[in-house]
């Protein structure tokens, strides 16, 4: 692991940059109702971001609680402008390409304790962090993704509560390691972030 990256004691990798776990400012608080509009709809498989296939509702299965961000999702995207590039239903990935980072969050109604609890909510990534031009941060979005994966994890009794969580986890790696493998170099092709896919999403990573 390089020496800026040090292994914290909650299984995540330490960087300069901070999780941010609050939205403050009127624009995020805004893509926050958007996330909550979209949970209350369901689970939104982003197709043309992420090659995430809008196909999910046979594995979901059937007794799904309107509202709870659990049940299949529709196919219809989010309106340009929202800047919401992917979705597993639990978490969803923002690209404003104005700002420097990009961030994943938790649905707001899965940060309760009955839930996963009211931590480690969001984390955001610079596209300059892994060399990357910040048009085209496909090793930025691949690590946070796997980054919600691991946070899903870090909430067993929740994940084994409903089936559909870990079919759903299990399809979020399978598409994760798809779009790892389309990119240049071993794994992700930079050191950095090759250590960090590997603590994050370590079954992906020894697979590639």
């Amino acid at each position: 692991m390089p020496p800026d990256s040090i292994p914290s004691s909650n299984g995540s990798v330490d960087t300069d940059v901070e999780d941010d776990d609050c939205v403050e400012d009127d624009e995020e608080a805004e893509e926050a109702r958007e996330g909550e509009e979209l949970a209350a709809a369901g689970a939104e498989a982003v197709g043309a971001a992420t090659g995430a296939e809008a196909h999910l509702g046979a594995d979901l299965g059937g007794g799904v609680e309107l509202s709870s961000g659990d049940e299949q999702p529709p196919s219809a995207r989010h309106a340009a402008g929202t800047y919401v590039v992917w979705t597993n239903g639990y978490f969803f990935l923002s690209d404003h390409p104005d700002q420097k980072f990009l961030r994943i969050q938790m649905y707001r109604h899965w940060c309760s304790n009955e839930q996963m609890g009211n931590h480690q909510m969001s984390k955001q990534l610079s596209p300059s962090q892994f060399g990357e031009e910040r048009a085209d941060p496909r090793i930025t979005k691949a690590l946070l993704r796997a980054w919600a994966m691991w946070r899903m994890r870090l909430s067993p009794e929740w994940l084994a509560a409903h089936d559909r969580r870990n079919r759903q986890l299990a399809r979020g790696e399978a598409e994760l390691e798809r779009d790892v493998r389309a990119l240049p170099g071993h794994i992700t092709g930079e050191p950095r972030a090759d250590d960090m896919l590997k603590n994050w999403a370590p079954g992906v990573a020894d697979r590639l």
